[in-house]
């Protein structure tokens, strides 16, 4: 069983910024593996279905960058997801855009999503860090658009 999850914001002015590379992540694995339509559950956006055989949740959090780890906690509690199985999708200022990195537990970098997942769950889970790059001026938060 593995867990997805993406973080961002849930407010229509976030939609299209780049903070929110997680959603979108999240809104991509959605529908190229068809999973079902997101239904509100656990604080967030959830969907189920199977990835090569393999049973597999994804989740927005709609609690708030800041506050992930309540969201991801009531879930793996709940399908008794251990957290090595937990994949973070998430945001990066110190990546260069674009990019991305992966790793597995470590520091949270100064990251208020990833320190909230890791008082609520630990440090052990993989994340995807996506390269946003550091913004030359206020539009440039835009990407999606």
């Amino acid at each position: 069983m593995l867990l997805f999850v993406g973080l961002g914001n849930p407010t229509p002015d976030s939609e299209n910024n780049r903070h929110n590379v997680g959603f979108k992540i999240i809104d991509s694995i959605n529908k190229k593996f068809g999973l079902t339509k997101q239904k509100p559950k656990f604080k967030g956006l959830l969907t189920t279905g199977n990835i090569d055989s393999k049973k597999v949740y994804a989740i927005k959090p709609l609690t708030f960058m800041n506050n992930s780890g309540i969201c991801i906690r009531e879930l793996i509690e709940y399908f008794k997801i251990e957290p090595e199985n937990v994949i973070v999708f998430h945001d990066d200022l110190d990546v260069e855009f674009g990019k991305i990195k992966t790793k597995f537990g470590g520091s949270s970098a100064g990251h208020n999503g990833i320190s909230s997942i890791d008082k609520f769950i630990g440090k052990d889970y993989s994340r995807v860090r996506i390269g946003i790059g550091k913004p030359k001026g206020p539009t440039s938060w835009s990407y999606f658009r």
